[in-house]
C-alpha cells in the first residue's frame, strides 16, 4: 500500500506563516503528488469526518500540519487512532524548504490531489489527551460553556466542540495533568507542544500559576462575557 500525504493548510489560524502556507501549496502543486490537501484538519475532527477514520489506517501516512500531539489527538477525537508508523511534519517550527526537503527523500508517488473546504466556523476547541488524562472531571466542572461531558463509563469528553469559545483556553490551564490541547493555540504545551515536565513543575510553582485558580479564571470569563453582552451564562455544574 502507497504513502498518503495529508496537507493541513491550517487557514482559519494564524499559526502558520502565509509565506509557508503558500510556498507548500505550490510546491504540491507542482510536484503532483498524490495527497490530501484539508483546508483545516481541526474542522475535519471536530466533525467527526469519516475520511479521518479512512486516512488512520493507512500504512505510512504522512500529515503535514502542526505538532504530532496535537494531530494525534485530533484523529482520535474523530474516532481515529493514528498508526506508530505516522510521520508528522511541523509547520508551525519547520520550514517550508525543509519539510518539502524531507518529502522529497520520500520518493512519494504522483496522482490524484483533492481540497476539502474549511466552511465559515472558526474551529478552536479542545481535544483531550488520554495518554495524560485522569480523569479528575476539572474541565467538565470547570467550563462554564458546556463543551465536555462524562460518557456512561465516566469517562469524560468534548460533546460540543462548537461550543467552545474562540481564543479560551481556560480549560487546559486548570487541568492538572496538562492534557487538554487546544491546536491553534499560541503558548506551548497547551498547543500540543511535547510536555517539558520540568518547565511544567516550575510553572506551577510561579505566583501568576497559583492565582489563577478555577475559580479566578471562571470570574474572568464571566466578566469579559458580560462585557460583551452575554451575561446568561450556564452555572458550573459539580456531579
Amino acid at each position: 500500500m502507497m504513502s498518503r500525504v495529508i496537507f493541513c493548510q491550517c487557514k482559519k489560524a494564524a499559526i502558520i506563516s502565509d509565506d509557508v502556507r503558500e510556498e507548500l501549496t505550490q510546491w504540491f502543486h507542482r510536484s503532483q503528488i498524490a495527497c490530501e490537501v484539508v483546508e483545516d484538519l481541526c474542522g475535519l475532527a471536530a466533525h467527526k469526518d469519516e475520511r479521518l477514520v479512512q486516512w488512520a489506517q493507512q500504512d505510512e501516512l504522512i500529515v503535514v500540519a502542526c505538532y504530532e500531539r496535537a494531530v494525534r489527538w485530533l484523529f482520535s477525537a474523530a474516532g481515529a487512532q493514528l498508526k506508530n508508523d505516522v510521520r508528522v511534519l511541523n509547520q508551525r517550527v519547520q520550514g517550508a524548504q525543509e519539510i518539502v526537503a524531507g518529502l522529497e527523500e520520500m520518493n512519494l508517488p504522483t496522482g490524484q490531489q483533492t481540497t476539502s473546504a474549511a466552511g465559515e466556523w472558526v474551529p478552536w476547541f479542545p481535544v483531550i489527551d488520554y495518554s495524560r488524562c485522569i480523569n479528575c472531571r476539572q474541565c467538565y466542572n470547570f467550563c462554564l460553556f458546556g463543551v465536555f461531558a462524562v460518557d456512561a463509563e465516566g469517562k469524560v469528553q468534548v460533546a460540543q466542540p462548537a461550543n467552545c469559545k474562540t481564543g479560551c483556553p481556560a480549560c487546559a490551564r486548570v487541568c492538572p495533568a496538562v492534557a487538554i490541547i487546544f491546536a491553534k493555540y499560541n503558548e506551548t504545551p497547551f498547543n500540543g507542544d511535547v510536555v517539558d515536565e520540568q518547565k511544567l513543575a516550575q510553572l506551577r510553582q510561579s505566583k501568576d500559576f497559583k492565582n489563577m485558580s478555577p475559580a479566578m479564571l471562571q470570574r474572568l470569563i464571566r466578566a469579559r462575557m458580560g462585557q460583551r453582552g452575554n451575561v446568561n451564562l450556564p452555572n458550573t455544574r459539580h456531579d
